[in-house]
């Protein structure tokens, strides 16, 4: 974890919620403390054949973290 007085980075931790949620944790999360935001970053190395398919993996796995 990374802090300064405007951010927080988080790499590979588990992220707290107030439910239950299967994939709880993101790549990079980072906090913006001056407008009380959160930003999840996912990354992911595919290969040309299977693009969009870890795009959508990437996209249905935080949609329960947003």
């Amino acid at each position: 974890m990374l802090e300064n007085s405007y951010n927080k980075l988080y790499y590979d931790m588990s992220t707290t919620t107030d439910q239950t949620v299967h994939n709880d944790r993101p790549d990079t999360l980072t906090l913006d403390k001056t407008i009380k935001e959160a930003y999840l970053i996912d990354v992911t190395i595919p290969n040309s054949f299977d693009l969009y398919r870890n795009i959508n993996e990437k996209l249905q796995k935080d949609t329960y973290l947003k």
